[in-house]
C-alpha cells in the first residue's frame, strides 16, 4: 500500500512535485501549517503551495490516487457515472468523494464513500486540470 506518499503543487511555478522516497520531508511551522517540502535536489516552499497525500488506493487502471484528484466514478448498482473530487473528510477521518458543485461552493458535508463505487478512474487533478471542474 502506498499510504504515505505525498505530492505538492506550487502555484507560483504551476508545477506538481512528487515526493517518492524516504529522503523527502514535510516542514510545518509551529501552528502545523505547511512551510514546504524537501525533495532531494529541490526545495518547494512558501505559502502558495498545496500539499496532498496519497489515498493509498489505486484506480482501476493502477494509477495511485491523491487528494484533489478528479475521478470518474461508476456504480454497478445504478449504472450512474459522475465526476467527483477526492478530499479529506475530517468528520469521517478518511478520504471521500465530493461532487464538483460541493467543491466549488466549499460545502464539505455529505461526502460519498470511496468504498461504494465500483469503478474509479483518475482523470486529472484540480490544479493541473481545472477545466475538469466545469460541468
Amino acid at each position: 500500500m502506498d499510504r504515505f506518499k505525498f505530492r505538492i503543487f506550487d502555484h507560483d511555478s504551476e508545477t506538481m512535485y512528487y515526493a517518492k522516497g524516504e529522503e523527502e520531508g514535510v516542514e510545518l511551522d509551529g501552528n502545523g501549517d505547511l512551510v514546504g517540502v524537501d525533495v532531494p535536489g529541490l526545495w518547494v516552499g512558501g505559502m502558495n503551495c498545496e500539499l496532498m497525500q496519497s489515498t493509498g488506493r489505486k484506480d482501476n487502471d493502477g494509477k495511485l490516487m491523491y487528494e484533489h484528484d478528479i475521478v470518474e466514478t461508476w456504480k454497478f448498482s445504478t449504472g450512474e457515472t459522475a465526476r467527483k473530487v477526492i478530499a479529506w473528510c475530517p468528520d469521517r477521518c478518511g478520504f471521500r468523494l465530493y461532487s464538483i458543485d460541493h467543491i466549488k461552493r466549499k460545502i464539505l458535508n455529505c461526502p460519498q464513500s470511496m468504498v461504494n463505487v465500483t469503478t474509479l478512474k483518475v482523470l486529472g487533478n484540480m490544479y493541473e486540470n481545472p477545466e475538469l471542474l466545469e460541468e
